[in-house]
């Protein structure tokens, strides 16, 4: 995600510098490579982060070479993170005299490649102008939702729609199958409906031509269900569809299909791969 991100950045004209923690990926998409979080943000206006998970958002603010190493920006953390993560940041952030935007987004590599992200941004009035300046070349689209840690909830809430799509998805075309039925059908089926989705066409074609090609793989997705069932956990809700579609993409990491596209739910679903 981060790399084409990069790279719009610098076809739109601005001045980029990058850090990855593996140094092969950052080359090639016209920025300068920095050494360092800390080199990367040194002079910066605007410092922007997509990482894994609220650990590795963490090490990269707050570690020897992190980003609050250097003087203060605006930070826009693009990373899926908790609230409580995007909360903790902001106040190390502010605290080392710099702002923080909380501004998930929602897409994969191919929205990335084609700058057609939607963000949903956590932040305060002020500092809108900025991060929505920076997310130009990037989105599609920007949503404010409140303030820090609105952004999460948001994402959070819609990724568990989405995973929720999947899975219902990945167990129809396992039942049409297992009944002797070409599941094409189904998705002819469902395409003159009121629940038609252009998601089902696209991940319903993927399922059935064996494509597992990762763009979200399937561990990542077990990371936001995490986050999704601990947010729910944190208010008193319990969201049980949500803990039964986390446990069949734990099921599905554990047969071997971990570093795969989501898709791979379905091979795991099957009667035979």
């Amino acid at each position: 995600m981060g790399a084409p991100m990069a790279t719009n950045l610098a076809r739109a004209g601005r001045a980029v510098a990058v850090w990855n923690r593996t140094p092969a990926k950052a080359q090639g998409l016209g920025a300068e490579v920095a050494e360092t979080p800390a080199a990367a943000a040194r002079g910066a206006e605007v410092v922007g982060i997509v990482v894994t998970d609220d650990q590795a958002v963490e090490s990269v603010l707050e570690g020897p070479d992190g980003v609050l190493a250097g003087p203060g920006a605006l930070v826009v953390d693009m990373t899926t993170t908790s609230v409580g993560s995007k909360r903790h940041s902001a106040e190390r952030v502010r605290a080392a005299g710099g702002r923080f935007v909380d501004s998930p987004v929602f897409g994969s590599r191919p929205q990335a490649e084609q700058g057609a992200l939607w963000a949903v941004v956590g932040a305060d009035e002020a500092d809108l102008p900025a991060a929505e300046e920076f997310l130009g070349p990037l989105t599609e689209g920007v949503l404010h939702v409140g303030e820090v840690g609105a952004g999460a909830a948001v994402k959070l809430a819609g990724n568990l729609l989405l995973f929720s799509m999947l899975n219902g998805l990945a167990e129809a075309i396992a039942l049409t199958e297992a009944h002797g039925i070409d599941p094409d059908l189904l998705l002819e089926a469902i395409g003159r409906t009121g629940f038609r989705s252009p998601y089902f066409d696209v991940k319903g074609k993927q399922m059935m031509e064996g494509d597992y090609a990762p763009r979200f793989t399937v561990d990542n997705a077990i990371k936001d269900l995490r986050l999704i069932v601990e947010a729910a956990g944190a208010v008193g809700l319990r969201l049980t569809s949500s803990e039964a579609t986390k446990a069949l993409f734990e099921e599905t990491s554990a047969a071997g299909y971990g570093a795969e596209d989501m898709t791979a739910l379905a091979r795991a679903l099957r009667r035979v791969d």
